[in-house]
């Protein structure tokens, strides 16, 4: 709030033309834009830490999820590359793969693991895929070409407030990996983050399957 009421009063005071007015509105805009993200943010989390123990589920087409989170990501992220694949044990199955979970929470989580992988990425493609494992779990994973993590931070940046110690000017605030990985964890699944060793992370995510 500082900031933005910094920037306001700045084009108040010293702006003498529409152009430079527009200036300091347009980064005040974009400083209210930040406020914004890690109020809803820090809100969904709070409202997590409040929820009951049996949330609201019902089965899910997991396809279905991941092509709504991927459409998701084109329309929020025109010109990233995507490549979305389903493994052949999905396609070939006869009756649709269902989860039992939350549409909305885990839409968000999926949608925060996509986000992260493409803003570290800085444009470079990114793999969404699906399979199934032998253990019948939904298995979803993310890779991207980005910065990557650094070694023995994996399990720290899940906690609110913390970001990894190589971010540099990438915005952020640590909100997003712990609200995934609590959505994860309220639908009894597994989410693991480990730097890949051609550059970039892994994110990956197991959900039990529902029958």
């Amino acid at each position: 709030m500082t900031t933005i009421k910094g920037w306001l009063e700045t084009s108040l005071t010293y702006d003498s033309n529409v152009q430079e007015l527009k200036k300091g509105m347009s980064q005040a805009v974009r400083e209210l834009d930040k406020l914004t993200a890690l109020s809803n943010g820090l809100l969904q989390l709070a409202q997590l830490d409040n929820v009951q123990i049996q949330i609201d589920k019902q089965p899910l087409d997991v396809v279905e999820l991941v092509l709504e989170v991927a459409d998701l990501l084109g329309q929020q992220k025109p010109g990233q590359t995507l490549s979305v694949n389903v493994s052949q044990d999905v396609l070939e199955q006869s009756t649709p793969v269902l989860i039992l979970g939350n549409p909305y929470l885990l839409r968000t989580a999926l949608y925060n693991l996509l986000d992260n992988a493409v803003k570290y990425s800085q444009g470079q493609p990114v793999s969404f895929s699906l399979e199934i494992t032998q253990d019948q779990q939904a298995h979803i994973r993310i890779l991207d070409q980005g910065i990557g993590l650094t070694p023995g931070e994996e399990e720290r940046i899940l906690q609110p407030l913390v970001r990894g110690s190589n971010v540099q000017r990438i915005e952020g605030f640590g909100v997003g990996l712990t609200l995934t990985h609590r959505i994860v964890l309220l639908h009894q699944g597994q989410l693991t983050l480990s730097p890949r060793e051609s550059g970039g992370t892994c994110a990956e995510v197991q959900l039990p399957l529902y029958s």
